[in-house]
């Protein structure tokens, strides 16, 4: 079923002499969505309810979700940068207010009673999202991707061992007896200017307390 323009839905749902309202969101627990062939069926329906309003929520792709990022790929080579240059390029020539969705609803004592439209309009281009395409590129460019993710997985283990190193000579470190003293101890650490460059090696709370056991267990073993 097609998606039509606002300005076409409006005048649709005026005709049939109901008010339409548009939202941002919504929330319901009671539904019922409706089998119809059209937008002007569900009207038909909709009237015979005899409410007075009929709210409609068109939804967009995000332009965002299918660029590549520049952080993505700044320490790659001058080839593999113009194939994201041209990839990007592509996604900026696409009209992002065409509407990936609609749902129309009215409401029949706090029950939701409305209908919903998909048109997947970039998949039928076959347009993927910026993180699969990202992977297609470093597919193409195996032999490249290859080496930089050792090295890179080589600094990551350099940094591992210079953090833990400043750690473990740390007087401070050694009194945060612990877990949940140690873990405000790296993160504070983090937080200083200096330190900022390893905050990349820790995405979330869990490897914190990952490293921070482990780290604990070498100065431990180191002490006895």
């Amino acid at each position: 079923m097609e998606i039509i323009s606002r300005e076409s839905l409006l005048t649709l749902i005026r005709e049939n002499n109901l008010k339409p309202i548009a939202i941002q969101s919504f929330d319901v627990s009671n539904e019922v969505l409706l089998d119809v062939e059209s937008i002007d069926d569900f009207l038909a329906v909709i009237k015979e309810i005899n409410p007075t309003h009929v709210y409609y929520k068109y939804d967009h792709y995000d332009k965002n979700d299918f660029l590549i990022p520049t952080e993505w790929y700044s320490e790659y080579s001058s080839a593999f940068k113009a194939e994201v240059r041209k990839q990007n390029e592509k996604i900026e020539a696409i009209d992002f207010t065409h509407p990936s969705a609609l749902t129309l609803f009215s409401l029949l004592n706090g029950t939701f009673v409305g209908m919903h439209i998909d048109d997947e309009w970039l998949e039928k281009m076959n347009i993927v999202d910026a993180e699969e395409q990202l992977e297609e590129l470093e597919q193409r460019f195996f032999s490249e991707v290859s080496v930089h993710k050792a090295m890179s997985k080589q600094q990551r283990q350099s940094d591992v061992e210079e953090l833990r190193k400043i750690i473990l000579a740390s007087d401070d470190f050694k009194h945060k007896k612990n877990q949940g003293l140690r873990e405000l101890f790296l993160i504070d650490l983090l937080d200083d200017v200096s330190m900022e460059r390893f905050t990349y090696l820790f995405n979330n709370r869990i490897m914190i307390k990952l490293f921070m056991d482990e780290t604990w267990s070498i100065y431990q073993e180191k002490k006895q």
